[in-house]
């Protein structure tokens, strides 16, 4: 109860008491002859219409209110007074009832400050705001809790419906409430939950701006606000969701991967370097003469053809260079005897020299006699080419370079 509420009040106090004294009634002589009974009743109605509603009835009762004020001030009876008489009296009612005014003042004001003083001692009102973590990462919600807490008359209390949070780097993406009503410390207390769910929209610091709420106080008609302090939230890296490989972990098996074949890319390229290094240094080597004249024979020589005549002529020719490059002989110059003979004059073997004789008596028959071959004889001198060649190409050059020598 504020101070001009008790400032209104006062002065009904004080007509209420004041029209007791006006009450006073004055019976002239002509009223008190002849003596007979009357009744003079003075009551106070007005003062108690006066308080009925008021604060100091609740804490006092009308009951007690009306005992307070002994009904001896308000009544009085009598039979053939003299006017002196009622003078006397009227006169110590009003005295009486003057004293009576002023202590009814103050046990009235005093009542009606400590029922204010009680009532805002009893009447508690809180507003707090919280968010779950001062951290939520950006694929993630975070939690805005506004709690309100209120205990004593609780029907006495009447709450706005609170404003919208207001938010920078978040928005709602939804809200609830809830409401508890208990005792606590001997006192009903109720307790409103409000509860937000926020969503980041990028990377950084997000904030959560003041709360404002308001109430109504009904036994003061007064109204109220509440504010919440500004909160801030920051926002970090997403987190991976269920089943979702981090892009951490996949960089690093592509890098992996890309590693391993760049690996693999340069291993293959030195064995092929060292494979083309081996083929390089063996094309360095010199090739014996047999395998080059192997290999110009197996060239130029077509079996399946049905010009025979020039495969034997073929077969003579290449024996005659390798015999003159090999072993110097002038094969080219001289007659088939003259070649074998300077053939067998080098310590070879009999067999050796029967191959190349055979070989190039047949080749001579063919070229001078005009007739062409027959496929099958063409194929043995091929052949026995083939085994004069490499029967030499196996001998080491050493042995037949020293015949060589010794010849000469």
């Amino acid at each position: 109860m504020t101070a001009n509420k008790i400032c209104s009040i006062i002065p009904l106090l004080k007509g209420s008491v004041t029209s007791l004294g006006r009450k006073r009634k004055t019976f002239t002589q002509s009223e008190l002859i002849p003596p007979a009974p009357f009744s003079w009743v003075e009551k106070g109605e007005s003062g108690f219409d006066a308080l009925k509603n008021s604060i100091f009835l609740e804490a006092i009762g009308l009951p007690a209110l009306k005992r307070f004020f002994s009904p001896s001030l308000f009544k009085r009876r009598g039979r053939g007074m003299s006017s002196k008489r009622v003078q006397n009296l009227s006169l110590k009612n009003t005295e009486a009832v003057a004293c009576h005014r002023k202590i009814l003042l103050v046990c009235a004001i005093t009542v009606l400050l400590s029922s204010h003083f009680a009532f805002a001692q009893s009447t508690q009102v809180k507003l707090s705001a919280s968010v779950a973590a001062t951290q939520v990462p950006l694929n993630r919600t975070a939690t805005y809790t506004v709690q309100l807490k209120w205990s004593g008359n609780l029907a006495l209390i009447e709450f706005d419906q609170p404003e919208t949070p207001r938010l920078t780097n978040f928005k709602l993406a939804g809200s609830s409430s809830s409401n508890w009503v208990g005792v606590e410390s001997g006192q009903n207390t109720s307790i409103k939950t409000f509860e937000y769910t926020l969503r980041p929209e990028a990377l950084g610091m997000g904030y959560v701006e003041g709360l404002r709420l308001s109430y109504l106080d009904k036994a003061t008609n007064e109204k109220h606000t509440l504010y919440a302090d500004r909160l801030g939230i920051e926002v970090i890296d997403p987190l991976p969701e269920p089943g979702e490989v981090p892009v951490g972990l996949l960089a690093s098996v592509w890098l992996g991967i890309v590693a391993a074949v760049a690996m693999i890319a340069l291993v293959w390229r030195a064995r092929n370097q060292k494979k083309e290094a081996a083929l390089r240094a063996a094309a360095l080597v010199v090739k014996p003469f047999e395998q080059e004249m192997l290999e110009q024979l197996q060239a130029s020589v077509d079996l399946n053809s049905l010009d025979t005549k020039a495969g034997f002529s073929e077969i003579s020719k290449i024996l005659r260079q390798y015999l003159k490059r090999r072993f110097e002989i002038p094969a080219a110059g001289i007659t088939t005897a003259e070649v074998v003979a300077a053939y067998r004059g080098l310590d070879t073997s009999v067999d050796q020299a029967m191959k190349l004789e055979e070989i190039l008596q047949t080749s001579d028959v063919i070229k001078f006699s005009g007739e062409s071959g027959e496929p099958a004889k063409l194929a043995r001198c091929f052949a026995l080419a083939e085994s004069f060649l490499r029967t030499n190409l196996n001998t080491p050059s050493s042995t037949i370079s020293n015949r060589t020598a010794d010849q000469h």
